[in-house]
Formats: C-alpha cells, sequence, structure tokens
C-alpha cells in the first residue's frame, strides 16, 4: 500500500485534511501524519526545520506522495522576523527536495502555497500571472515554490485564499464574535476568495488519483467578495442581524493587508458560486464529535 505523508497534519488546516483522506482513502493509501509541539497519538514527530528529522522521516516510509500543509499564516510575525518566515517556510522545501532526489526519487509532492504570492493591486490572478510579493510572508512562500519549480521532482504547488475553517483563522475569530453578539467591523476595501477547508480537501484528494498532474500550479479558492459583504452575507445565512456588521476603510499604506489578492478558481475544480457558498455555510455550521 502506498503512504501518503501529510506534514503538518496537528496543525488547523492538517488536522481537515488528514481526516478527510483517511474517510475516503486510507483502503488504497497508508495515511500517516505529523506533529511538531502538540503530540497527536499515531503522529510522527518531525522538525520541519532539521535536516536530519526530515531525512530520516523521508527515508524511513518512502512516502509516495509528501503532501506539505506546514508553515505559518501569521504576515505580521513573519514581517517582522524575516529570518523565521525563511526557515519555516523556504529551507525547509529545499532540503525536502535534496532529501527526495537522493533517497526516494519517485516521491511526489503537494505543495500549500497562497495568493500573497501576488501583489493585491488587481485581483482575480490566474496560475500563469506574474507573482510579485509584496509581504515577507508571501516572498517565502514563492521562494519555496521556486525551488520546486527548478527541481526534477514531480511536484504540484495548490495556491489557495483565506481558507474557511470555524476552528481557525478568519471564520472561527468571526463565529465567535458572532456569537458573543459582538459589533464586526470589517473592511469594505479590501478583497479575498473565501474558500471552504472541504474544498481544498476534495481537491488534494482529487490530485492524489491524478498521477499526470498535467497543470502542476493550479488555484483552489473561492468567490471574489469584500470582507464587509462576505461578513454580512454570512450572518444574514446564519439568520443574524446584518446590523451587528460594520463597514470600515483599511489605510492600505501602513497594513500587510493588500487591496484585492482575489484567485480566479482553476477551471479542472471549478465548482457554482451557488455551491462553493453553501460549503461555507456549511462549515459555519460544523461541528464534529471531536
Amino acid at each position: 500500500m502506498k503512504t501518503v505523508a501529510i506534514v503538518g497534519a496537528s496543525g488547523a488546516i492538517g488536522k481537515r485534511v488528514y481526516s478527510h483522506l483517511s474517510k475516503l482513502m486510507s483502503i488504497k493509501y497508508n495515511i500517516i501524519g505529523t506533529y511538531y509541539n502538540n503530540r497527536i497519538e499515531n503522529f510522527t514527530r518531525l522538525d520541519i526545520t532539521d535536516n536530519c528529522s526530515l531525512k530520516n522521516f523521508i527515508e524511513n516510509n518512502r512516502p509516495y506522495c509528501v503532501v506539505w500543509l506546514s508553515g505559518t499564516k501569521d504576515v505580521h510575525k513573519c514581517q517582522h522576523d524575516p529570518e523565521f518566515a525563511y526557515n519555516i517556510h523556504t529551507k525547509p522545501i529545499g532540503a525536502l527536495i535534496g532529501i527526495i532526489n537522493e533517497y526516494s526519487p519517485r516521491t511526489k509532492v503537494i505543495f500549500l502555497s497562497t495568493d500573497y504570492v501576488f501583489d493585491g493591486k488587481r485581483g482575480m490572478y490566474k496560475e500563469e500571472d506574474l507573482c510579485n510579493p509584496q509581504t515577507v510572508y508571501g516572498i517565502s512562500k514563492y521562494a519555496a515554490e521556486q525551488s520546486l519549480v527548478n527541481s526534477n521532482i514531480n511536484y504540484l504547488i495548490i495556491r489557495t485564499s483565506a481558507i474557511m475553517n470555524r476552528y481557525n483563522g478568519f471564520l472561527a475569530w468571526f463565529l465567535k464574535k458572532m456569537m458573543a453578539g459582538d459589533i464586526i467591523d470589517l473592511f469594505s476595501n479590501t478583497y479575498f476568495t473565501p474558500t471552504p477547508i472541504e474544498l481544498l480537501s476534495r481537491t488534494i484528494s482529487l490530485s492524489l488519483e491524478n498521477s499526470k498532474w498535467n497543470h502542476r500550479v493550479v488555484h483552489v479558492a473561492g468567490n471574489r467578495t469584500s470582507r464587509y459583504l462576505f461578513g454580512r452575507d454570512l450572518v444574514n445565512a446564519l439568520g443574524f442581524p446584518d446590523s451587528c456588521i460594520v463597514p470600515s476603510i483599511l489605510e492600505l499604506r501602513i497594513s500587510t493587508f493588500q487591496q484585492d489578492l482575489s484567485l480566479k478558481m482553476s477551471n479542472q475544480f471549478m465548482l457554482s458560486e451557488k455551491d462553493i457558498w453553501q460549503e461555507i455555510i456549511n462549515e459555519a455550521k460544523y461541528d464534529p464529535v471531536c
């Protein structure tokens, strides 16, 4: 049975991807996960910044595919600590490529990248559009992309945007404030493509089944909207009054936010706007038994 290794499976995104693949694909693949700080039973501890640890992991498991979900979306921390961003996003991918070439040359890599590789000036970016990251976070992720592009290993880069997970990130923050009855300030002049985590998980599972990987960079994203309009529509859909959502204007010159980082969904994973919105609503209501 082929092994699929999910690096970063203990993270907020990794847990959901691991769960999705385990439920749907465990008959065909041996799904294994890694953790670093927060120990999870049956997961393997892996320090991605330690080349020896990474080498041992690849050499011992010789995975059919490495799904690389490790890293941070803390744009502010990366901006103020470029060395941290490089060490956690860029350097490990270079090490991984070298280790695969030496110890497991048939291993594929699915690398989760970001909308922040673009400059945010116009939005609806396609795969072939010029990358021009404006933040340290974006630069570190794009440098990792380039390491893969310039390598001879089999890779797939999945760029995504604003992953909607009720237990982490924007959606978790939003739901907490909404349930508390707080007034929520949301920017009306910044645009994004909120992406259901189930859509991302499904894309990864479909990509595992596609041995050709004709498109080595793909975009997985939702529908373009402002944060204010997204919040207003979401509270209405959940049965709350939209009076709790207040529009505000972001001064872009002094922020790591960018005006429009929306992505255009790759054709092979296209869903209707209605279906994507329904997946976000389902996620906002999602409450599995943990």
